[in-house]
């Protein structure tokens, strides 16, 4: 049986279920343990109740708060190459983007609340959806963006104008058309499963396969 069925607030009507949902995501995503200060993760926590009131009471809320999850990773690989910048090109890339963060010390405090915030979003999504496994779209998406990073960081220094070699432009503007073409199908995946794994079939009994553990 699925972990999300064993789940005791799938018990409570939906509109009831959320509230709940959030505060136990709240607890486990480690917000307490974060090095925001009460202000930023009052902030961040009515974000949250915000987006998740919405999600719950909307029929297509599920892929709602999907798209933000995958959009929440790329925000935190945005703002974590930035920050690899050197402090000349960061300067440059805020003034092509004047919504960036004015200063390293503000950005470094988004980065942390951005990062609060997913965590907890990821737990209220598992809770209220059973969206959540190991290895599942949110996982293979991570990894991706870990993949590209140094693509990622290309971007922002051609915003900055610095040179970038014509076959890395090509190259780049590919990772950016599959990560698209990624999206969407993880957007599709099926909740609770894992991504490119098989369950390997038992053989039976007679052709000398393992019984099945009952325990």
């Amino acid at each position: 049986m699925s972990p999300h069925r064993l789940n005791p607030l799938r018990l409570l009507p939906r509109r009831r279920r959320w509230k709940p949902a959030l505060r136990i995501a709240w607890h486990l995503g480690g917000a307490r343990r974060s090095g925001l200060d009460a202000s930023a993760l009052n902030v961040v926590r009515h974000d949250l109740e915000a987006h998740a009131a919405a999600w719950a009471a909307d029929p297509g809320g599920r892929a709602a708060a999907r798209t933000e999850l995958l959009d929440s990773v790329d925000r935190e690989f945005l703002n974590d190459a930035l920050l690899a910048l050197e402090p000349a090109e960061r300067e440059a890339v805020r003034k092509r983007i004047p919504e960036l963060p004015h200063s390293d010390a503000e950005l470094r405090r988004r980065l942390e609340a951005d990062r609060v915030r997913l965590a907890v979003l990821r737990r209220w999504s598992g809770l209220f959806y059973g969206d959540r496994a190991r290895g599942d779209w949110f996982d293979t998406y991570r990894r991706a963006a870990e993949m590209r990073r140094e693509s990622l960081g290309r971007d922002l220094e051609r915003l900055a104008g610095t040179p970038v070699h014509i076959a890395q432009h090509h190259r780049d503007a590919a990772i950016r058309g599959l990560n698209t073409a990624l999206r969407l199908r993880l957007l599709q995946a099926p909740a609770g499963v894992r991504i490119g794994v098989r369950r390997r079939r038992r053989r039976p009994r007679w052709l000398g396969g393992a019984p099945r553990d009952r325990s």
